[in-house]
């Protein structure tokens, strides 16, 4: 099965393209102060051995708001 996904990174750009990820956005705060990448759409197939596990999500007001952002970059 493949799915769309939207990388985060550690690598703060604070680009138009971006989405700053704070504890309130998340489920489980990260380690690292980390961005959505909304520009950077990717596919991805759910048994890839590369995927470790999930250290968080999104709560859905975040979701909300980095679909518009995705929406907006195209």
């Amino acid at each position: 099965m493949i799915c769309w996904y939207v990388p985060i990174t550690t690598k703060i750009r604070q680009s138009a393209f971006s989405y700053l990820l704070n504890d309130k956005d998340l489920t489980q705060p990260l380690l690292r102060e980390s961005e959505v990448r909304c520009n950077k759409i990717m596919t991805i197939r759910i048994w890839d051995k590369q995927i470790v596990g999930k250290l968080s999500e999104v709560t859905p007001e975040a979701l909300t708001k980095i679909l518009q952002l995705v929406k907006n970059t195209f």
